[in-house]
C-alpha cells in the first residue's frame, strides 16, 4: 500500500558535499530565505482536515506499509510538556492572523501525539484526504454521467455514492470507502480513482468545503497537473476523458488537506536537547500552519533560486530557474539511489539500490529453479537480509554485515550464470524491473540485447549507474558554484522554526546546538561516507563557517529530497541568523508541571 503523504523532521538518509569556497564574504553573505510574520498561506478553510485521532490513525494506518504504535495517554508528562510549546505557538499565530486579518484562524487547533519508540526517531506531519462533494464527470460527457460508472452502479459504485459522506463540518463523523470518488493527486500531478496501486479509499466527510470549487481548481491548475480541470456551469469539475481510466464520472472528489495531529516519536524526544526538541515542536508546526502538504500551497515550492538576495525575505526563481528545471528532471527520473549506509561497501548507493531492488530479486528467483550455483544461493540468501534496505533508511548491523558479505558472492555467481534462456520466468521478471528503471531500453523481452554472462550484465550496471552519479555531480557543482539553492516545504519550515524559537525565548546558539546534538545522534557512531561529522559540522558553525579567511559552502545535499543535509541545514539557518539578527525574547515561559530532565527521563522510559 502506498503511505500517506506526510512532511516531517525527515533526519535519515541525508547526503551531502562539503567544498572550501575561498570566494570572500559572498559566499556566505547575508541572505534570508524567509519573510518574517509568514505563518500561513491564506485563512482559508481548504488548506486543513479536521477530525478526531481516531478516524486520522484508521485512514494512515491503511495506506502505511506498517502501523505506527499508539500514543501515550494525554496527561503523560511527556506528551503534556510537547502540547504546551505547541500551544505557544499556536497562540503567535493565532493573535498574528487577528492582527493581519481582523478574523480568527480557521485552522484546528494543532495536537501533539507522542508515539512511544525506539527506532522511529522522527516527527511527522500528515495531509490526509478529505471527501468533498464535488461531482467529476468527463469533458464532453452527458451531464447525469457524474453520478454513474462504466462498470455499473452495483454496491459501493458510482451509482450509489458508494457510503455515507454527508455529514457537515470537519471531522463530522468516520471515514468513508467510496468507488465513486475521484482523487486530485497533486503530488502525482493526476486525477485518478483512489484505490490505485492499492491506495485506499478512506477520506475525513467534508462537505463544508463544497463551496470552494473554483479556489481549488485555480491552485490545482496553477501546479501545472497532467489533468488539468475546469468548472462547468452546473458546478461539476470537468476533466479530460482519459484521466479518469474506467469511469465516466463520479459523484465525490478527494482532495489531500493536513492533519492538526502531529506525531513525534519518544526516542526522537530522548536524544535531543530542550532546545533542540522545541526547534523540532516548531518545524513540524510550520508544516502544519504553512499547510505543505495541501495542493493550495504544494506547488509553490521546489524552484531554483540565486542565493545571493540580500534582503529577509521568501525568495523568488532566479533568472536560470526554467533550464535548472529540465536538468532537475533529468535528475529525479534516474533511478534513486539507496538511502542507507553500508560503511566499506565498494558499490556506490546508486548501483547497490539496483542490486537491492533488480538483482536481489532475480537471485531470489533463481534460487528456487535447478541448476544453480552455490555463489548464486548464497547471494540470494544474503539478499533476504538486505531485502528491507529497499525502504528503510538506516541499515542495521545485521544488513550491512550482509551486504558486505553479498558482494564478493555476487560477483563469483556473476562469473559462473548464464543468461542464455530468455524463457525463465526469473529473467523475464529481471528485465521488465530493469527496463521500469531506464537501465535497458523498453519492449519485448526477446528484442532486448543482453550479455550472455550474468556478470557482464552486472558490469553494465555499474557502469550506467556510475555514469548517472557524473551526472548528478555536474549538475551539483554547477549549483554550487552558481550558489543556487532549491527551496522546499523542509527548509521553509525550518526558517519558520528559527523565527518562533527566539520569540519562545531561546535563541538560535540553542536551536542550533540542539540540531547538532541530533546530528550526533543520527550517525549512530560513524558518519556516511563523504559526509562532515557532526562534531566537524559543529567546528565550522562555531567558526562562523569560515577556513582560515575563506568562507565555507555547504553543498544542500540530496537532489531527490526535500530534506537538504544536516549541515546544510544548519548552515542555512546561520546564514538566516545573520540576515534577521534575531534577538530571543528576555524571558521562556517553560511549563509549570515538569523540568526538561523530567521530561528527558520520562522519554528515555518509553524508549526502553
Amino acid at each position: 500500500m502506498r503511505t500517506q503523504p506526510r512532511v516531517g523532521l525527515g533526519i535519515t538518509g541525508l547526503g551531502l558535499f562539503l567544498a572550501l569556497a575561498a570566494c570572500g564574504e559572498g559566499a556566505a553573505s547575508v541572505e534570508a530565505e524567509h519573510t518574517e510574520g509568514e505563518y500561513i498561506w491564506a485563512n482559508h478553510p481548504l488548506y486543513w482536515n479536521d477530525s478526531s485521532y481516531t478516524s486520522f490513525r484508521q485512514i494512515t494506518d491503511a495506506n502505511s506499509w506498517w502501523p505506527n504504535p499508539q500514543p501515550v495517554a494525554d496527561d503523560d508528562v511527556s506528551r503534556r510538556w510537547l502540547q504546551a510549546w505547541a500551544d505557544q505557538i499556536d497562540a503567535i499565530v493565532r493573535a498574528d492572523t487577528k492582527a493581519d486579518t481582523g478574523e480568527e484562524l480557521v485552522a484546528p487547533k494543532p495536537i501533539m501525539h507522542l508515539l512511544p519508540s525506539s527506532s522511529i526517531s522522527n516527527a511527522w506531519v500528515t495531509a490526509v484526504p478529505a471527501c468533498v462533494p464535488w461531482q467529476v464527470r468527463a469533458k464532453g460527457a452527458p451531464v447525469d454521467a457524474s453520478t454513474s460508472s462504466s462498470t455499473g452502479g452495483g454496491e459501493g459504485g458510482a451509482g450509489t455514492g458508494g457510503g455515507s459522506a454527508t455529514s457537515s463540518g470537519a471531522g463530522a463523523g468516520s471515514p468513508t470507502s467510496q468507488a465513486a470518488t475521484i482523487l486530485f493527486d497533486h503530488y502525482g500531478k493526476s486525477v485518478h480513482e483512489p484505490d490505485r496501486e492499492g491506495e485506499t479509499t478512506l477520506c475525513v466527510p467534508r462537505d463544508d468545503f463544497a463551496p470552494f470549487a473554483d479556489r481549488f481548481l485555480a491552485s490545482w491548475n496553477e501546479s501545472t497537473p497532467s489533468c488539468s480541470a475546469r468548472l462547468a456551469e452546473d458546478g461539476a469539475i470537468e476533466v479530460e476523458p482519459t484521466c479518469l481510466g474506467a469511469f465516466t464520472g463520479a459523484s465525490k472528489s478527494a482532495i489531500y488537506a493536513i492533519s492538526p495531529h502531529i506525531q513525534f516519536s519518544s526516542d526522537l524526544l530522548a536524544a535531543g536537547s530542550e532546545g533542540g526538541a522545541v526547534f523540532v515542536i516548531a518545524h513540524e508546526l510550520a508544516h502544519f500552519y504553512r499547510a505543505h502538504g495541501s495542493p493550495l500551497a504544494r506547488h509553490k515550492y521546489g524552484f531554483w533560486y540565486d542565493q545571493n538576495a540580500r534582503t529577509p525575505r521568501r525568495p523568488v526563481p532566479s533568472g536560470e530557474a526554467k533550464e535548472l528545471e529540465k536538468l532537475y528532471r533529468e535528475v529525479e527520473a534516474m533511478p534513486r539511489a539507496s538511502a542507507a549506509v553500508i560503511p566499506g561497501a565498494t558499490h556506490a548507493a546508486r548501483y547497490r539500490a539496483v542490486v537491492i531492488e533488480s538483482v536481489c530479486t532475480y537471485l531470489g528467483a533463481r534460487a528456487t529453479e535447478e541448476g544453480v550455483d552455490v555463489s548464486c544461493s548464497e547471494a540470494a540468501a544474503l539478499c533476504e537480509t538486505v531485502s528491507p534496505l529497499r525502504y528503510a533508511s538506516v541499515a542495521n548491523d545485521e544488513q550491512i554485515a550482509a551486504y558486505l558479505a553479498l558482494e564478493p558472492k555476487l560477483e563469483a555467481c556473476g562469473q559462473v550464470e548464464r543468461l542464455e534462456s530468455l524463457q525463465a520466468p526469473a529473467l523475464a521478471a529481471l528485465i521488465v524491473s530493469l527496463q521500469g528503471k531506464g537501465y535497458l531500453p523498453g519492449g519485448p523481452a526477446e528484442n532486448v540485447p543482453l550479455p550472455r554472462s550474468f556478470g557482464a550484465l552486472l558490469t553494465s550496471l555499474r557502469d550506467l549507474a556510475a555514469a548517472q552519479d557524473a551526472t548528478v555531480a555536474k549538475f551539483a557543482e554547477r549549483l554550487r558554484l552558481g550558489r543556487i539553492g532549491l527551496y522546499t516545504t523542509e527548509q521553509e519550515a525550518d526558517d519558520l522554526a528559527l523565527e518562533w524559537v527566539n520569540l519562545l525565548g531561546f535563541s538560535t546558539d540553542q536551536a542550533l546546538d540542539g540540531w547538532l546534538t541530533y546530528l550526533t545522534y543520527f550517525e549512530r557512531g560513524y558518519a556516511p561516507p563523504g559526509e562532515p561529522t557532526a562534531a566537524e559540522c559543529r567546528t565550522l558553525y562555531e567558526s562562523n563557517f569560515k577556513d582560515g579567511n575563506a568562507f565555507v559552502t555547504v553543498w544542500l545535499g540530496d537532489l531527490n529530497s526535500a530534506h537538504h543535509g544536516g549541515c546544510y541545514r544548519v548552515y542555512n539557518l546561520w546564514r538566516e541568523q545573520r540576515a534577521h539578527r534575531y534577538v530571543p525574547a528576555a524571558s521562556i515561559a517553560r511549563p509549570d508541571f515538569a523540568t526538561w530532565d523530567e521530561v528527558l527521563a520520562h522519554a528515555k522510559q518509553l524508549s526502553q
